[in-house]
């Protein structure tokens, strides 16, 4: 018997017909990871069809597009496939086709520029290479579908069939250019609340010192540069460390993910712990290592029977990647490893919801996550709540958001402090001078990083060192002269104040005149920002 709607899902459903039925014409639906968006999609799909609309529902991973095909036909509802290694659910009748945006890619968009390459008018090419015509399109992980193909994609059914755009995703920042409006239906804590979620218990018991070399001229590194170097001090002391912590915090071996920052490196742990008597698995974009040996395959069904496996404890520990961070559906999974820095707040918010999702029938009542790179202090934690950021950062620049809080984590006048991590079991809490794991007193802080040969030591103090702000007799004079450059010069706030600190050798204070009101304005453009928001001068 199917379970039945819980109230977020309700109101997604009913909130997005409704704003349908005013005529808003593209719109991106967002609750977190685990909390039901295919059942959302399914339900609005079958509206849809009631409303006699051809309906196209787009994935850009086999993964996902087996879990859309499975949930769609155990819904009732008559689906087709246009995806390679998908043919026997071809069905060009069916009102409702599920689409690989890859396969559409080559098989429609590509095939007509090579028709009109050999002369063809671009009708026939369009009639010969043709889209499934729908009135509305689904997209399915709207955060990964963002891209310039899907652009087009979108742009050309809304300009051939006028057709509704729905995104779905738990992480909607940088979706804007594809759905223009935002809907947010439900947060982790509500999540925690109707039982789909389960609460995330933080440890950082060895971390990587990649604070020395994360530099960048933004100050915000990406993701391939920061894996890049931390592979150049990959180690096999870290290796062992990781291992170590794994034993320790998970001692009975429950079923587990890990995060490697790259593909050899997630093999490498994985044989690295079948050598120490645990059988793990590594699964890439080629194929599979189990059972002590690596085959290449990229069918769902290896993946699948390892999945099974480790839902048994067969297989306690998998290794990848990326291809397990988004999209998957395991929620038997009790513990993360995360051995690999985690630049995007975006795939932070994925990655560690593969593990929060409630399982009932397994018992799951929480899920430990080791954190081995310091992520959890930069993007929060995992139980955070992050609605208000999705709506305060939907129309912004995707990496906005990030630069923002690492700002404010290195502000002086920041009200968050760092969390504190237990000398001796790693687990990570808010405040208080006793673990709330294994009770130990202390009352600073310390962490373990890696050495250049490999080895630990204990260090004191903020990993985020903060901007120690001053004021000098003159300092509201040169802000108020550096304002007006950076007016003409078209600056933001935060490059503004940056370039203070290089010509005057101090940060001032963002409490002076001519600062923004608001710290969000700080990544905008000083011109850009109304002079009643800004701290103004008093009068004299």
């Amino acid at each position: 018997m199917p379970r039945e709607l819980w109230a977020h899902q309700i109101f997604a459903i009913s909130e997005t017909i409704r704003l349908i039925s005013t005529g808003v014409r593209s719109l991106c639906v967002s609750s977190p990871t685990g909390m039901g968006k295919s059942s959302i999609m399914a339900k609005l799909i079958e509206w849809a069809v009631l409303q006699g609309w051809d309906c196209a529902v787009f994935s850009n991973r086999r993964l996902l597009t087996n879990q859309l095909m499975n949930t769609l036909n155990a819904s009732g509802i008559h689906v087709g496939v246009r995806a390679a290694t998908f043919e026997s659910w071809t069905d060009l009748n069916a009102p409702v086709q599920i689409c690989s945006m890859q396969t559409e890619l080559h098989r429609v968009l590509k095939k007509r520029e090579q028709a009109m390459k050999r002369a063809k008018t671009k009708e026939e090419a369009h009639s010969q290479h043709a889209l499934f015509p729908a009135r509305i399109i689904f997209i399915d992980e709207l955060h990964l579908n963002s891209g310039e193909t899907m652009t087009a994609i979108v742009r050309e059914y809304q300009e051939k069939w006028d057709a509704i755009v729905i995104g779905v995703t738990a992480t909607p920042i940088g979706c804007s250019h594809i759905c223009e409006d935002l809907l947010v239906a439900g947060n982790t804590s509500s999540g925690r609340e109707c039982g789909a979620l389960v609460m995330a218990e933080s440890y950082e018991p060895a971390a990587f010192d990649i604070w020395k070399v994360r530099r960048t001229k933004t100050g915000v590194y990406s993701q391939s540069e920061m894996e890049e170097k931390v592979k150049a001090i990959w180690s096999q002391c870290v290796v062992g460390q990781i291992y170590d912590s794994w034993k320790s915090i998970n001692p009975e071996g429950k079923s587990s993910l890990g995060f490697a920052p790259g593909v050899k490196e997630s093999l490498g742990l994985a044989m690295d712990f079948n050598r120490r008597g645990v059988n793990a698995a590594h699964i890439d974009g080629d194929g599979i290592y189990v059972d002590g040996a690596y085959r290449k395959t990229t069918d769902q069904s290896d993946r699948d029977e390892v999945f099974a496996r480790s839902k048994s404890g067969e297989v306690p520990q998998i290794w990848s990647r990326f291809v397990l961070r988004e999209g998957v559906d395991l929620p038997w999974v009790e513990c993360l490893s995360l051995a690999c820095p985690i630049a995007s707040l975006l795939s932070f918010v994925q990655t560690v919801g593969r593990g929060l999702r409630a399982s009932p029938s397994t018992g799951k009542t929480t899920c430990k996550i080791i954190d081995h790179s310091a992520t959890i202090r930069m993007h929060g934690s995992p139980n955070q709540d992050r609605d208000a950021d999705w709506l305060a950062y939907y129309w912004k620049p995707v990496d906005a958001i990030t630069k923002d809080r690492l700002d404010e984590l290195r502000d002086p006048d920041t009200k968050e402090p760092e969390p504190i991590t237990c000398p001796e079991c790693g687990r990570i809490r808010r405040s208080g001078p006793a673990c709330i794991e294994c009770g130990y007193q202390h009352t600073q802080s310390t962490r373990r990083v890696i050495q250049e040969d490999g080895t630990l030591r204990l260090t004191k103090g903020d990993i985020f060192k903060k901007r120690h702000a001053r004021m000098k007799p003159d300092t509201a004079r040169l802000v108020e002269n550096e304002f007006h450059a950076a007016v003409h010069g078209g600056k933001t706030f935060r490059q503004m104040r940056g370039w203070f600190c290089k010509k005057h050798g101090y940060w001032p204070p963002l409490d002076l005149p001519f600062f923004p009101k608001n710290k969000l304005d700080m990544a905008r453009k000083v011109k850009d920002v109304p002079r009643e928001n800004l701290i103004q001068k008093e009068a004299r």
